[in-house]
């Protein structure tokens, strides 16, 4: 019985020292993406793609930030690291058995949706709206990523919380009028392919091809860049077993 006792006394401080770690990393997540104080943070952040030190600074944050799923998708979403959020977002809706599924987890969800409509992700949004780009040849990707992303955050939400969120419906009415605008602006190319391969040479001929705004910044693959994101979900997959098993 003393044994007994003992092993429960011990699951229960192990499943406290999980809750609080949880908790912790959610607020910290909050505090990283809506302090002033903390901008510059996030603007090197969002250079991710771009210079090693970014790279150092996510990869810092982000095995702590896994004790979350939420902090670990708003990191991914910051970073622009969408390849890797769209892993998450597959962990998050094939494998739910290996974590719950609480009315924590929807709350912070919700809010994760209030802050894409913030202006901390204003590079998200307009990411959205170019999927076709002369400049960037990875803009078509890039978008089909977030779409997903997008997409999935509203999948996961249960019908009780849609109904009285106003994030969620402010969210899809957004991705519906993106989608709609993709379908017709798919068709208005097709129907004009010549005019834009014309305007793309003359653009080219008088070198106004200019680098995106920095809020559209173009994504590079680089080479391991594969591996790299299997490393770091794999990272994720663990941390969030071993939180999830005590």
């Amino acid at each position: 019985n003393n044994n007994n006792n003992n092993n429960n006394n011990n699951n229960n401080e192990l499943k406290d020292k999980a809750a609080f770690v949880r908790e912790m990393v959610q607020l910290l997540n909050i505090i990283l993406l809506t302090s002033q104080e903390l901008h510059p943070l996030r603007e090197m952040i969002k250079q991710y793609n771009e210079n090693e030190q970014s790279q150092e600074v996510f990869d810092i944050l982000y095995k702590p930030w896994s004790c979350s799923c939420v902090a670990a998708l708003s990191l991914c979403c910051l970073a622009q690291e969408y390849h890797l959020g769209m892993d998450l977002i597959s962990y998050l809706n094939e494998k739910s058995s290996r974590f719950e599924k609480n009315i924590d987890f929807y709350l912070e969800m919700d809010e994760l949706i209030h802050l894409i409509e913030s202006p901390v992700f204003v590079h998200l949004r307009l990411q959205l709206l170019c999927n076709n780009s002369i400049d960037d040849p990875m803009a078509d990707v890039r978008w089909k990523q977030i779409f997903d992303i997008v997409s999935g955050i509203l999948t996961l939400l249960p019908l009780q919380v849609q109904s009285v969120s106003n994030g969620y419906r402010l969210l899809r009415n957004r991705t519906e009028m993106v989608s709609l605008y993709t379908r017709l602006f798919g068709k208005l190319v097709q129907s004009n392919s010549s005019l834009v391969e014309a305007n793309r040479q003359f653009l080219t001929q008088q070198k106004l091809l200019s680098r995106p705004y920095n809020a559209n910044k173009p994504i590079h693959v680089q080479k391991g860049d594969t591996s790299r994101q299997k490393a770091l979900f794999k990272v994720f997959e663990t941390v969030q077993t071993r939180i999830n098993s005590t």
